[in-house]
């Protein structure tokens, strides 16, 4: 079992105009923070050979984040700006298989 703990972010922001800047000009921003928390496991299945487990790995991560956006429409001069805020929880799961081989006593090669 191995767990762990991990921080990402991202940052955006851009402007674009359909047509004449002078006439319509949209601008946006969103900042994101993300904290989770992978719960890790792996059962060997069988052994091949000695040198050759075949076994089962699952993750489990619950992140918690949150996320800030703004928009800004210009429009013939009238700025309406927009702004917002969510915070939320996901999990996600992955479950696989894998196996591993024991080349020398100093060298293991994996796929998973």
């Amino acid at each position: 079992m191995q767990v762990g703990l991990t921080y990402g972010w991202s940052k955006d922001s851009g402007e674009w105009s359909p047509g004449s800047a002078d006439t319509l000009l949209y601008e946006d921003y969103t900042r994101t923070r993300v904290v989770a928390v992978p719960v890790s496991g792996q059962l060997v299945l069988f052994k091949a050979f000695r040198r050759f487990p075949i076994y089962g790995t699952a993750t489990l991560m619950p992140a918690f984040g949150s996320t800030q956006a703004k928009s800004t429409e210009t429009r013939h001069g009238l700025v309406t700006t927009t702004e917002g805020e969510d915070r939320g929880m996901n999990v996600f799961a992955t479950a696989g298989l894998g196996f591993n081989y024991k080349i020398s006593n100093r060298i293991t090669g994996y796929l998973e």
